[in-house]
């Protein structure tokens, strides 16, 4: 609805404000995002939505970036799904009709299995995906026309591209493209536990991985053995030092 689209917006720009200094957000007007409005009314509200999920990621732009000719499909994504289930899980792209590809949805499936003797850790035994209906091949994105001079004439060939469509391609020799395998299962995991789930973040463009809780800890545990070894400092009875301030709640998506 107009009213989703507007309070979306309003979101992104209260997001956009963050970084800005003490001065700059003095002059900016919050504008608060109503109750009734929770993340998955704004994923909705807002047009291209997943398309920006996917370019505005830093850890996405790393492994598999969107690229320019993939941009006028991706506008047609109209949501990213994920299943799981004791075989691994299946992400699932869906399009609106568009004039690309007949498929509604694209599927690319993240096969595990447990091994013996390792535990209860799953270790990866296969993808499985569909087959893109392209309407006609000068649609594929993944392949680029190249005009190429042999002898005297000129010939026109079709030479592979980058394209996030790579990701729904089958990885032809499975024991050695271990690089591609790699990079599929990572952009894979990327999808499942942080962009699909944190989609709001993603299309802000905020970076977020375990490496920021580790340097939390880090710093914590630098401030615990900085406190160790300077002198008790005087509260008052009863009381800790550093008085009664409350732990501040962290921010949750709604």
């Amino acid at each position: 609805t107009e009213e989703m689209v507007k309070a979306g917006k309003a979101y992104m720009e209260q997001k956009a404000k963050e970084d800005l200094d003490e001065e700059e957000l003095n002059e900016f007007k919050e504008v608060p995002l109503p109750a009734m409005c929770k993340a998955e009314d704004i994923k909705k509200g807002i047009p291209e939505f997943w398309m920006e999920c996917l370019e505005n990621n830093p850890a996405m732009e790393g492994l598999m970036a969107v690229q320019d000719w993939d941009r006028p499909i991706l506008k047609h994504l109209t949501n990213i799904t994920c299943e799981t289930d004791d075989d691994g899980f299946t992400l699932s792209f869906h399009f609106s009709e568009n004039e690309f590809f007949t498929n509604k949805v694209l599927t690319k499936t993240t096969l595990l299995e447990t091994s013996p003797g390792s535990g209860d850790e799953p270790s990866l035994a296969g993808f499985k995906c569909a087959t893109i209906e392209w309407k006609d091949p000068s649609k594929n994105v993944m392949f680029k026309t190249k005009t190429v001079k042999k002898k005297k004439t000129r010939t026109q060939e079709q030479v592979p591209q980058e394209s996030i469509f790579s990701f729904f391609t089958e990885i032809e020799d499975f024991e050695e493209d271990g690089m591609a395998i790699e990079m599929h299962m990572e952009v894979a995991g990327l999808l499942k536990d942080h962009i699909i789930p944190r989609a709001v973040e993603s299309y802000c463009g905020e970076m977020f991985n375990d490496d920021d809780d580790d340097e939390e800890d880090e710093e914590d545990e630098d401030d615990d053995e900085d406190s160790e070894d300077a002198p008790p400092a005087k509260g008052k009875k009863g009381k800790k030092a550093g008085g009664d301030d409350k732990p501040k709640e962290e921010c949750k998506q709604q």
